[in-house]
């Protein structure tokens, strides 16, 4: 009988052998998959850097890879706040909230918790202050307004006001702190010497500033999400990757942004290869229509400012205003735009040394109907010139009150291909009015510093300012390239205009009320004197602004990146300055394409 049984048993596991081969369950391979990386998220853009040594990573240094001025400085180092232009309301950053108390002349700034260094440090109040400290030693903007600041703990801060104004508020929230870590033993330096009677001008300050400016850090220490991997830059591109420590990396979409490295020239076949998202660099005509016949949106967004040209008053007669009056009529703006960047290029109005988009909005009706607009016309620009002396020759060459033909050489930064084509065009407008011009391509890595130092005659440089205040624009025609008249700086004369002038309106200071134009919280007080500013600016031309510049940037739509704003956004009133794409990165609006 147990025989039996066991006969059953073996019976029954053969069959359960044979019917398992005959399912194939043994020879089934493992169907299982394995997890498989995320892809990553990049944005791809594109700005001209340096690559080191020839730059750095100071954030202080003139040779700094900080990248001012693109929409990417903001994404490695974080303001307190981003301004909407459209809204007048602020993004905030490093600052949580803040309060303006006119009573006691102070702004009241809470910080953001919880924020870190890339380098593992605390971001603290501290850090601020020692910012502002070496801001002072180099004679920031933020400084003609506040006189003292403190810290009530580590996380709260008192500006006091010397200066009230309107226009405080922005200086103190666009500041973007450094980490003490590495600039805090130079700002207690600098404190010492301020302690001691020394002032910004101080020659013990301005050691203390090079011994900062000659730092070598090893890599940026940043408050925003992302920072230039150094293991990974080479002379066609570099890497911005994400911080994980930062307190914006759970926000922000990409991975990483990768930027091209290059002007218009060299950016053009990439965007057109489809390998960039967005490049802010100004692409002329005949690109734009290649993006179009790719189906490339470009988005088009106000910059406030554009190409001007400035003038050296040591070099007569452009000391004259009738001189640059006929200048003004003599060039067609509406075509030099258009021949630089198409719709991009709106010929300038009003004539006012800030942005048309502005002029309504900062100047009164009366003041308005005072402006001369300068309005394509020749034979207005040969009265001018008459009306001081001055003949046309044989030759069809204006002559001047001395006997000497109008002669000048144009310096534009030759690297600037709708600045490039402008001085063409203007230049080509002039001698056919006769007066015999050519233009000179100058690097633009060298151009501003020969602006400075008065090695020019007429040169390109920027009118206005993408900072929503006529006293930013009023500083970028009148005293950034003029510090002779400004702080007595005899190597950096610049255009050496008079900032004290007669006009039919009387006698004005310039310097005097551009600080004024800005200064109390009265803003219909400042309308007056920007209306006085702008008209004196109008009648004397210090510098003849020629458009004003919208940005024509391509934005490729669903290639890596989704969430592009559409035509009427907003958030596209946004100019230069708090660029429209750096608020959307840091706030996760921008986000990665499925």
């Amino acid at each position: 009988m147990r025989r039996k049984m066991f006969g059953i048993i073996a019976i029954l596991v053969m069959l359960s052998v044979v019917l398992s081969a005959c399912s194939g369950s043994k020879s089934q391979p493992n169907t299982e998959t394995k997890p498989q990386p995320a892809k990553e998220a990049v944005f791809y853009g594109g700005w001209p850097y340096t690559l080191p040594p020839k730059s750095n990573f100071n954030w202080y240094s003139s040779s700094s890879l900080a990248m001012g001025g693109s929409p990417y400085n903001e994404m490695m180092m974080n303001p307190l706040a981003m301004y909407y232009w459209d809204s007048n309301k602020w993004e905030p950053m490093l600052a949580t909230e803040w309060t303006q108390d006119a009573a006691t002349s102070t702004v009241t700034v809470k910080l953001r918790k919880g924020v870190k260094w890339s380098d593992g440090t605390d971001f603290k109040a501290q850090d601020l202050i020692n910012t502002m400290i070496i801001n002072k030693a180099e004679a920031y903007s933020v400084w003609r307004y506040v006189d003292k600041l403190s810290a009530t703990d580590d996380y709260t801060l008192v500006y006091h006001l010397g200066n009230p104004s309107t226009v405080a508020l922005r200086y103190v929230l666009k500041t973007q702190p450094l980490a003490t870590s590495v600039f805090g033993e130079y700002a207690k330096k600098i404190q010492a010497l301020f302690d001691a009677g020394k002032d910004a001008k101080a020659d013990e300050v301005k050691a203390v500033l090079k011994e900062m400016e000659a730092v070598q850090p090893k890599e940026f220490v940043v408050s925003g999400p992302y920072n230039i991997d150094v293991s990974n830059i080479t002379e066609a591109q570099m890497t911005l990757k994400k911080v994980p420590t930062a307190w914006q990396a759970a926000t922000v979409k990409f991975d990483k942004i990768v930027l091209y490295n290059g002007e218009t020239a060299q950016v053009t076949p990439l965007i057109l290869d489809k390998k960039v998202d967005f490049a802010t660099h100004a692409f002329p005509p005949a690109t734009e229509k290649q993006f179009l016949a790719q189906n490339i949106r470009i988005i088009r967004y106000p910059n406030y400012s554009g190409p001007s040209l400035f003038f050296n008053m040591d070099v007569y007669p452009l000391n004259r205003k009738e001189v640059r009056q006929a200048i003004a009529y003599a060039i067609n703006r509406d075509e030099n735009g258009t021949v630089a960047l198409s719709k991009s290029g709106v010929g300038v109005k009003y004539m006012t040394g800030f942005s048309d988009n502005m002029v309504k909005l900062w100047m009164s009706d009366s003041d308005v109907k005072k402006l001369n607009t300068y309005d394509y016309n020749p034979a207005k620009g040969e009265e001018a010139l008459k009306s001081i002396g001055f003949t046309k020759g044989a030759d069809g060459i204006w002559v001047d009150d001395k006997g000497k033909q109008l002669s000048f050489e144009v310096s534009v930064p030759s690297d600037y291909s709708d600045w490039s084509a402008s001085a063409e065009n203007a230049v080509q407008q002039l001698n056919k009015f006769g007066i015999k011009t050519v233009m000179r391509g100058v690097p633009s890595s060298q151009q501003p510093a020969d602006i400075r130092a008065g090695k020019f005659q007429i040169g390109y440089r920027s009118y206005g300012s993408s900072i929503p205040h006529p006293s930013f624009a009023f500083t970028a025609d009148l005293l950034t390239y003029n510090q002779l008249q400004v702080a007595n700086t005899k190597d950096q004369p610049g255009i050496n205009f008079p900032l004290k002038q007669k006009y039919s309106g009387g006698e004005i200071d310039f310097n005097d009320l551009i600080t004024k134009s800005g200064a109390g919280m009265d803003a219909a007080k400042q309308k007056e004197i920007i209306g006085q500013v702008a008209v004196a600016f109008n009648e004397l031309l210090p510098i003849v602004p020629l458009f004003e510049r919208y940005f024509n940037s391509p934005a490729l739509e669903n290639l890596h990146v989704s969430g592009w704003p559409q035509d009427g956004d907003p958030i596209l009133k946004n100019g230069g300055s708090d660029n429209f794409v750096t608020i959307m990165v840091l706030t996760g609006k921008l986000s990665p394409a499925k």
